[in-house]
């Protein structure tokens, strides 16, 4: 066998490994790949609530992972941690941008649409944090709580920390995912969701916005 057919067998033979482990392994690569994403979070009463959006259906709906965010944020602020929530995203399917189709959700859930500002231009990280910190500096605030996912804390904290130092920042997000749960489709979408986040957060480093 040639060296060259050599290294194309073991390439395979690393992704079945990894293909079966994905599929059958009790702790998936998503639980490993997650696990240094994850920022630790401590809670601290805010002026606001700052909800990152995460995708529409084509129908409108949220997206899973749009609505663990969204049903975390609900939860802070039946809790008392804040009153208002910033809703960001630009990003627009079955008629509706982010910000509206979790506004909408909210609303559904007994939020009162004065507790409720949106913003609905940005399409990235990097866009929700400097136009939701406009609406930031409208209402003088400082004191904010971002919700986002768990895979998502780092790169958002290191943006905000970026973006605004003068903030009281904290992050917090839902104690489980839908990214991490067993199964099988959950598995692969979850896997490639934090595949993109890596690859995110080495285009933020390289760019300068980390």
């Amino acid at each position: 066998m040639s060296r060259k057919n050599k290294k194309i067998g073991g390439v395979v033979i690393i992704i079945l490994i990894l293909f079966c482990w994905q599929t059958w392994a009790s702790v998936s690569l998503n639980d490993l790949l997650a696990k240094p994403l994850i920022v630790k979070q401590t809670l601290a009463e805010a002026q606001v609530l700052i909800v990152h959006g995460c995708g529409l259906y084509t129908d409108g709906r949220l997206t899973e992972c749009a609505q663990e965010r969204v049903d975390w944020a609900r939860k802070l602020l039946t809790e008392g941690l804040a009153q208002q929530i910033i809703l960001s995203g630009g990003y627009t399917n079955g008629g509706l941008t982010e910000a509206q189709a979790m506004a909408d959700y909210l609303k559904k859930q007994g939020v009162s649409s004065s507790q409720l500002f949106l913003e609905s231009k940005s399409q990235s990280t990097w866009q929700n944090v400097l136009n939701s910190l406009e609406i930031l500096k409208q209402h003088n605030w400082s004191r904010i709580l971002v919700v986002t996912s768990p895979f998502h804390t780092a790169r958002t904290f290191l943006v905000w920390q970026k973006v605004c130092p003068g903030c009281e920042l904290e992050i917090s997000s839902p104690r489980t995912s839908w990214l991490l749960t067993p199964g099988l489709s959950s598995r692969w979408s979850g896997l490639k969701m934090l595949v993109r986040e890596y690859l995110a957060l080495g285009y933020y480093k390289l760019s300068g916005r980390l």
